[in-house]
């Protein structure tokens, strides 16, 4: 099979993990194992696969760690489903690993810590240049025994690294895209439009998201969803995004005078 670039294994849950064998498909280009719950690791022969440009891992449950060997997967541009773990478990692969896949266009990472992301990993992002999409989604844990001792959720977190990582970052972000899941925290520092200034597209879902920073963005599509603590009404959503072409609101009892319709849509009126 040694001509192969496409392989898909999405959903077949009986596989615990990939046979080193993988490593032998030199022309391998999509790799897709979303959804596959029992997979337990992956080899660390993935790093043979360097003309990979899109490898999904999403929904891999067990999946505890990743492999340092990623990183020299040179021509990814779509990479879904990275986990973020305990950074003091060894042999544990890092979101620093990936500074080196300098053609990564998309990355959905999965965070296991409240304290993501740090001073540092956001240093991560910014050396990622060709990054344009990125969602992330906290408090999902792996189900490994070793990992569930060790990792650290908590309130205590909430809002203490955002306030460093707020002060440490001065340089902007290539990103035209961002969807935050389940934000463990109120008020991001860094969430601001002077550090996203090229983002056209703000998704935020569920957590205990409150208080967007104040200041011009340039979005164009907000979506709004499950966010119980944020206030705010429609004029102070104008002045904060005042090219918006989409809103959509859904449970979020404290945005309030929104001109939605029904399904919690608004669109701007065409010219």
């Amino acid at each position: 099979m040694g001509e192969l670039k496409f392989l898909s294994l999405q959903g077949i849950s009986r596989i615990k993990e990939l046979p080193r064998s993988i490593g032998m498909l030199k022309k391998l280009v999509v790799l897709d194992l979303k959804d596959c719950y029992n997979l337990e690791e992956l080899s660390e022969d993935i790093s043979s696969l360097t003309k990979l440009r899109y490898l999904d891992i999403s929904n891999c449950y067990l999946l505890g760690k990743m492999p340092k060997e990623l990183s020299a997967l040179s021509e990814l541009q779509v990479f879904k489903g990275f986990i973020i773990g305990d950074p003091q478990r060894k042999n544990l692969g890092t979101l620093e690993d990936l500074k080196r896949l300098k053609m990564l266009k998309k990355l959905t990472i999965i965070a296991t810590r409240n304290d993501f992301p740090t001073p540092e990993d956001l240093g991560t992002f910014l050396e990622l240049e060709a990054l344009q999409n990125l969602t992330i989604a906290w408090g999902v844990q792996p189900k490994d025994a070793e990992a569930g001792k060790s990792s650290k959720l908590g309130p205590s977190l909430h809002g203490k690294s955002t306030e460093s990582s707020g002060r440490e970052l001065t340089e902007k972000l290539n990103l035209k895209k961002l969807d935050l899941q389940c934000f463990p925290y109120s008020t991001p520092t860094w969430l601001t439009p002077d550090i996203l200034p090229k983002l056209e597209k703000l998704y935020i879902r569920g957590g205990n998201f409150t208080t967007l920073k104040k200041g011009t963005w340039n979005v164009k599509a907000l979506r709004l969803k499950y966010l119980s603590g944020m206030k705010t009404n429609w004029r102070e959503l104008k002045e904060s995004f005042p090219g918006l072409d989409y809103l959509e609101r859904v449970k979020c009892p404290g945005i309030t005078l929104c001109p939605c319709d029904e399904n919690g849509v608004w669109q701007k009126p065409k010219t």
